[in-house]
């Protein structure tokens, strides 16, 4: 089953992206997925599926909802990147305030695997023990800007 969406477009042809997410209660990004679209203003739809539906970033280390102390968060994790820009990874407090991050650029599965492991150290600052969200997100390598995929989790952190 198909849900439509309506679009008026001034030229023949544009380049769009349609993008779904989920907010958590404090307005953070839990997940968001896209995918980059062609309208056309005549003739028949052509859906094509996706070369890829299973989730980009698979976290394996640390556990949803675990407390991590001592300024550094050790994440290892899977990831089949959605393009060639790297994996932006951040700790985003309630209020909104990233607290840590770090980047890592990961490369295409290859062979039988589905995902490439990696592994990143995220250097993080704060005062007291605060509830985060661990986000993994990339931005877009094409012609419109913004964040093409990104998943997360909560988890606490200490000094």
């Amino acid at each position: 089953m198909f849900e439509t969406v309506d679009f008026n477009i001034s030229a023949a042809v544009e380049t769009a992206r349609l993008s779904i997410w989920v907010n958590d209660r404090f307005g953070r990004l839990m997940d968001l997925a896209s995918v980059d679209l062609l309208l056309m203003s005549m003739g028949d739809n052509e859906i094509n599926p996706p070369a890829y539906s299973d989730a980009p970033y698979l976290i394996r280390y640390p556990e949803q909802n675990q407390t991590i102390k001592g300024g550094i968060l050790l994440l290892q994790g899977l990831a089949n990147p959605v393009n060639e820009s790297p994996l932006i990874i951040e700790l985003v407090t309630e209020d909104g305030n990233i607290v840590g991050s770090n980047t890592i650029s990961v490369a295409a599965p290859s062979g039988d695997l589905s995902h490439t492991p990696f592994i990143l150290d995220i250097p993080y600052t704060v005062n007291a023990s605060a509830p985060v969200r661990l986000t993994i997100r990339q931005e877009s390598t094409g012609r419109i800007p913004g964040t093409v995929a990104l998943s997360s989790m909560t988890l606490v952190i200490e000094p």
